[in-house]
């Protein structure tokens, strides 16, 4: 694995200031998702740490309270003792004491989802699951508390769900890849509980994914679009209706692996990914990269806002936001990326494909030769691999051209680009 730190100590006056902090606690990994049952109270699903952590002090420290062999992507409660954390690796994990023990329950779903990539409870009774980013698409729904299930298949929709965001008991939203693939990103909206939906945003960008969906105050909405490096641009979604209508805008004119958004108010938001991380404070209608104000930060995948003057970013550690936080006048600004997984490509440029994949721990790898149109030329791989080295070579001969080499997996995309001669 390589690995790059870019590290920087900064002198400056006592001063309040808006500012992001680490939290104590969290193993470095990728930590993909947050969510907190009070103003103290909150846990995190810990990716591939295989770990969820608890708070009791807002956010400042964590602690272990659950370790399993599975990758923990979500995790949602309906209230202070009973909550969900959804695996990539088919299961479904419920507690009713708060998280001091969890239970597998997904054997009890028919057919039992492949892995569930996102949770929303939008009230005391409600729960909606969703997955998979690797497919197939489909909703999962309880309207007891977890006991028992329905399975909704969305393949007629979707090749692919990664989020699902609902603001009551029969609207919400669902959003991934569509069907077919060439309708790019999709987000779907139900009025029925998800007897029915409907397509309201599309970003006819191959292999695109829209792969968050957040609101500050149930009115503007925003959602993050993870696109593959032939993609001209990095762009978001926005909507100033509840959902209803969405447009797209520009991030930022050159390619970023993308995959959180999250605002605190309609005007004041942030994007990122894998190591960069663009802040708004105009609602999307500027961005500028914003790197040096996270300590370490990379992974970047669920934001949560806890209140008007704080919010939280799962990724590569817990990050904080403080609106008002007092300075000590030392910061320290740092930008680290771990590679968890790599490829390489030997020789580049190259007349016949050879590269090798290197994981650092066992995960989904959908491997895919695509072109400068964004269309699959070819397929090495798609399915789980546990952690080692593996080399592939391409069955085909192609022309002088460049394509991309793409890695999809559990922790993000890995690409690099390939020249043939």
């Amino acid at each position: 694995m390589r690995k790059l730190i870019l590290f920087l100590l900064v002198l400056f006056p006592l001063i309040s200031v808006a500012q992001w902090t680490t939290a104590a606690g969290i193993n470095t990994g990728r930590n993909d998702d947050i969510f907190f049952v009070s103003d103290s109270i909150g846990y995190v699903a810990g990716g591939n740490t295989k770990q969820i952590r608890k708070t009791v002090d807002g956010g400042d420290n964590w602690s272990t309270i659950f370790v399993n062999g599975t990758y923990l992507r979500s995790i949602e409660f309906i209230d202070a003792s009973t909550g969900f954390c959804g695996s990539l690796d088919s299961a479904l994990f419920m507690t009713t004491d708060s998280g001091s023990t969890w239970t597998d329950i997904s054997p009890s779903i028919q057919p039992r989802p492949k892995g569930v990539c996102g949770l929303s409870i939008p009230d005391d009774s409600t729960i909606y699951g969703c997955g998979i980013y690797n497919q197939p698409a489909f909703i999962i729904k309880s309207t007891d508390r977890g006991l028992t299930w329905t399975y909704i298949d969305m393949s007629m929709h979707a090749k692919a769900l990664v989020e699902v965001h609902f603001v009551s008991r029969d609207t919400g939203f669902a959003s991934g890849r569509a069907n077919p693939l060439s309708d790019g990103g999709v987000i779907l909206r139900t009025t029925d509980g998800g007897l029915t939906w409907q397509a309201v945003f599309r970003t006819m960008r191959n292999l695109d994914y829209v792969w968050k969906i957040q609101s500050p105050e149930g009115n503007h909405y925003f959602g993050s679009v993870s696109s593959v490096p032939n993609s001209p641009n990095t762009s978001f979604l926005a909507s100033s209706n509840k959902g209803i209508t969405w447009t797209q805008g520009i991030v930022d004119t050159s390619w970023h692996d993308i995959q959180m958004i999250g605002f605190i108010d309609s005007l004041k938001g942030w994007t990122g990914g894998a190591t960069a991380l663009f802040e708004t404070i105009d609602g999307g209608q500027t961005w500028s990269r914003t790197t040096s104000t996270i300590l370490g930060g990379n992974y970047y995948n669920r934001f949560i806002k806890k209140n008007d003057s704080s919010a939280f970013i799962s990724g590569g550690k817990i990050y904080k936001y403080t609106a008002h936080a007092l300075s000590t006048g030392f910061m320290e600004v740092a930008e680290q990326q771990v590679e968890i997984h790599s490829i390489q490509i030997t020789p580049n440029p190259t007349a016949s494909l050879r590269f090798t994949i290197e994981l650092g721990n066992k995960t989904h790898a959908d491997i895919q030769l695509i072109n400068l149109n964004g269309s699959v030329v070819e397929t090495f791989h798609n399915g789980a691999l546990v952690a080692g080295e593996y080399t592939f070579y391409s069955r085909k001969k192609y022309k002088p051209q460049g394509m991309f080499l793409i890695m999809r997996t559990n922790e993000g995309l890995y690409s690099e680009k390939v020249i043939f001669e």
